[in-house]
């Protein structure tokens, strides 16, 4: 990789944090380098800090193919680890919810053992090692032997499918973040959950000791609470809950996404927003209905759009134009003539002993409360109805 661009902001510019000289993972492979330079940047813009320049993909490719797996008692030893984990998702959502679960790079299973009341659990593992274990273990797990970059071509009947997708750890090592959770939200149904765990730059740099080594070529990103978040509204994912802790020199981040369809999720809270002005509007020409038929001596203050959807739903007759005057207070608007019938007076020239009542238009609350403040000014005795 060549040139830089933040894969949050997509911002080109950057500053150095680190540089140095260290040793190349391949250096002992015959014909291989020595050394690699060893950089760290932030984003000028968003503070995103990353490797940079990175090595070729299949530079890493090479060394985790040709790295010693840890062993099923390496991981056995992190057990409180698997279920802080599942604590935290149980704290977040209703896992009685979810119905399938499937883990970007599970290994031994660990992790997804600890869900034996979700039906369907899997895992994409590409080290052959992993799906040996869980084959000669005959876990109840379901291991596909792919990259997710390749789940797509290879089992495309995973698209689309998981209420849960999760990826502890992993997120860190891969040279496009923004790609790799948009693979996770590929796998993910509609208003299913993504979960991901990193190390946390926030914890890091109060860890004295923490149990993993982080800054070295594998982490090529660096993520604060704020970056990773910023990636998954970035692409349109809702933030369910977060999580930034240093329990047991283990600082991480944990985070818990919601894929959610937003142009169904928009047009329903609309069209409910609606239904509800609608609601509204039916009421106020029932009541309008109604103070016309009891009252003969009736102004009408304010005259805008809302007016003008009432009359529009009114059937217009002489009695009803016998009976109304309308007033408004903006000087530019008296004297025209409303709804190609009424003129629009000023209040002044109404608001007698004669009124029966004052029918306020508006919804806007405000706008009602300096309307019958005037109409309070001018004759404290009159009725006042809302319509709204």
């Amino acid at each position: 990789m060549n040139s830089y661009c933040c894969d949050i902001c997509d911002n080109g510019g950057f500053e150095i944090l680190s540089s140095q000289k260290t040793l190349y993972p391949l250096w002992w492979k015959s014909g291989e380098k020595y050394e690699m330079l060893l950089q760290y940047v932030c984003c000028e813009k968003c503070g995103f800090v990353t490797l940079f320049p990175l090595m070729e993909s299949d530079e890493y490719k090479r060394y985790y193919e040709l790295s010693p797996t840890p062993s099923k008692e390496s991981f056995d030893l992190r057990s409180s680890i698997f279920v802080d984990r599942r604590n935290f998702l149980d704290e977040s959502l209703t896992l009685s919810d979810i119905e399938s679960i499937v883990e970007i790079g599970p290994a031994y299973g660990n992790f997804l053992m600890l869900f034996d009341d979700i039906k369907i659990r899997a895992g994409i593992e590409p080290s052959q090692k992993y799906r040996e274990y869980v084959k000669k273990e005959n876990l109840p797990l379901t291991y596909y032997p792919y990259v997710l970059e390749d789940i797509s071509s290879n089992v495309s009947h995973l698209l689309n499918s998981f209420s849960l997708v999760v990826a502890s750890h992993v997120l860190e090592h891969v040279p496009s973040p923004k790609l790799f959770i948009e693979k996770m939200i590929s796998l993910t149904k509609e208003d299913g959950y993504i979960y991901i765990e990193v190390p946390s730059l926030e914890g890091m740099s109060e860890c004295e000791e923490p149990l993993f080594q982080n800054l070295f070529f594998g982490h090529l990103s660096q993520f604060s609470e704020y970056s990773l978040i910023q990636l998954g509204i970035s692409l349109s994912l809702d933030l369910v809950s977060k999580k930034v802790e240093n329990k047991g020199n283990y600082p991480v981040i944990r985070v818990l996404f919601q894929k959610v369809n937003r142009v169904k999720r928009n047009k329903c809270l609309f069209q409910n927003h609606l239904n509800h002005i609608n609601s509204n509007m039916k009421s106020a020409v029932i009541k309008f209905k109604k103070i016309i038929k009891e009252n003969d001596n009736i102004v009408i203050w304010g005259c805008g759009d809302d007016l003008y959807t009432v009359f529009a739903q009114v059937e217009q007759d002489n009695e009803i134009a016998r009976k109304i005057k309308l007033v408004d207070l903006n000087k530019k608007k008296q004297g025209k003539v409303f709804y190609n019938k009424m003129k629009i007076n000023s209040p002044n020239e109404c608001m007698d002993d004669s009124v029966d009542v004052v029918i306020i238009p508006s919804r806007g609350k405000i706008l009602q409360e300096n309307i019958r403040h005037s109409v309070q000014t001018l004759n404290g005795e009159c009725k006042i109805e809302c319509l709204f």
